[in-house]
């Protein structure tokens, strides 16, 4: 946390946290990903906009989360979403967690952070889908 503080203070243009560069990184390249995704999950090209509240959902929990937090998506339910965006937020995931390179796509704080909250999201979503 002091790391990324002192880097942040001193580097225009980034986030104040690991997580929200990690957020906003998702963002910026929405539409990238959602074309990139439909490659492996063709599906998701039939529902953009359950793909597309999916990413925002995936930033959300991800911009909110909190590295003293043991799990950040109980954000996930607040959301109240519908089944397809869950589905595709599953899918979005899945694909963003297989992705992700290092130092390309961001830095090592921000892809620890993004993996984490990816990693607890489908853990998530996947207690919830064997629950109901």
């Amino acid at each position: 946390e002091d790391i990324w503080r002192e880097y942040h203070l001193k580097t225009p243009g980034t986030c104040a946290s690991p997580q929200a560069e990690a957020a906003a990184k998702i963002i910026r390249n929405h539409d990238a990903i959602v074309q990139d995704a439909q490659r492996f999950y063709p599906e998701l090209g039939r529902d953009l906009e359950s793909s597309e509240l999916a990413l925002r959902a995936i930033a959300s929990v991800m911009q909110a989360s909190n590295p003293a937090e043991a799990d950040a998506t109980s954000k996930l339910d607040a959301l109240n979403l519908s089944p397809d965006v869950k589905d595709s937020i599953e899918k979005l995931s899945d694909y963003l967690q297989s992705r992700i390179c290092v130092p390309r796509d961001m830095g090592a704080l921000p892809a620890f952070a993004y993996r984490r909250c990816l990693e607890q999201v489908q853990a998530h979503l996947t207690g919830a889908a064997k629950s109901t």
